[in-house]
């Protein structure tokens, strides 16, 4: 694997808002890539790989999934202590906001996750601010997140 596209990226090159400038775009990113490769590395290693594959950049919907998919992974640990995590819309938008580069893709998310969602919900159940078997809501609010105890089922997480 090579970060030789992340170049392109920072000349500006994008991939368009329409199906057919997308489309354009991704073909022209593909040729530019190809000769930055030959500029890069040697032809005798060039020609010992099989494929090139080019991956389109991720949009913010796709880091919204990836960050669905890691707070499942989080209530699965909560969910074995008693807790369930609920994230509104806002904070999901906050914090992948937060996890996301435009080079790195979702490389940060996890990081971002650690930072400023698992380490203070941490730090809030060592307190001894949550019971066990409560539904904890995390929002927004003045550009930080916040965790509320709520009543309800432990299985009303709806991330």
């Amino acid at each position: 694997t090579s970060n030789i596209s992340s170049r392109m990226l920072d000349k500006g090159t994008s991939l368009g808002f329409h199906k057919a400038d997308e489309d354009l775009s991704y073909d022209k990113m593909q040729k530019e890539l190809k000769q930055d490769l030959k500029k890069t590395f040697n032809p005798e290693f060039l020609n010992r790989i099989s494929e090139i594959i080019v991956f389109r950049s991720l949009t913010p919907d796709h880091i919204i999934k990836i960050l669905d998919v890691q707070l499942e992974l989080l209530n699965e640990q909560l969910i074995q202590q008693g807790l369930t995590l609920d994230m509104t819309d806002e904070a999901k938008r906050w914090l992948a906001e937060k996890g996301y580069d435009k080079n790195f893709g979702a490389r940060p998310l996890k990081r971002a996750i650690q930072r400023y969602l698992e380490d203070p919900l941490s730090d809030e159940m060592l307190k001894g601010r949550f019971k066990n078997g409560g539904l904890i809501e995390v929002s927004l609010q003045d550009d930080n997140l916040v965790f509320n105890e709520k009543s309800g089922a432990l299985n009303a997480c709806s991330n």
